[in-house]
């Protein structure tokens, strides 16, 4: 399935697709400060812009809330390890923080976050490429951020 940027809300749940692979931890530690800076500068712009966006649906964040993410890939052999795109999430949190979604993120917003194991997809013939900074969209590769009341 294509998808490219995408932000939804059911009324309970927030959802935002980001195409292309999310900066992972690793390569966060590895590189100069100004490409750090980069890719986390641009996950924090698509987490402002979705925050905008999801609020414009009816989404009212609430205190005491759960985020939830996953990242897409078209095969098993470059799947990261579990949470290894935490700074491509906070980024995204901080973007939404940006957006008014929350006065913060400390844990009185947001209480949980969760990594799920990576989600396998159906690789896409289409490439298209995203920017310089997130690199091609190839459709099929992505990151999930959910983010719904805290369970508990």
């Amino acid at each position: 399935m294509s998808r490219g940027f995408s932000t939804r809300f059911d009324g309970f749940t927030a959802e935002l697709f980001i195409p292309g692979r999310p900066p992972l931890l690793n390569a966060e530690r590895a590189g100069h400060w100004t490409k750090q800076s980069a890719s986390t500068k641009a996950y924090r712009q698509i987490g402002q812009y979705a925050g905008a966006q999801l609020m414009r649906q009816g989404w009212e964040p609430v205190a005491g809330s759960q985020v939830t993410s996953w990242p897409s890939y078209p095969n098993r052999r470059s799947w990261p390890d579990i949470a290894a795109w935490f700074p491509a999430v906070k980024a995204v949190v901080d973007g939404l923080v940006d957006a008014g979604a929350w006065e913060d993120d400390t844990v009185k917003n947001v209480r949980k976050m969760e990594f799920l194991r990576p989600e396998l997809v159906k690789p896409s013939k289409d490439p298209q490429p995203l920017t310089k900074v997130l690199g091609p969209d190839n459709r099929d590769t992505g990151l999930t951020v959910q983010i719904r009341p805290c369970e508990g």
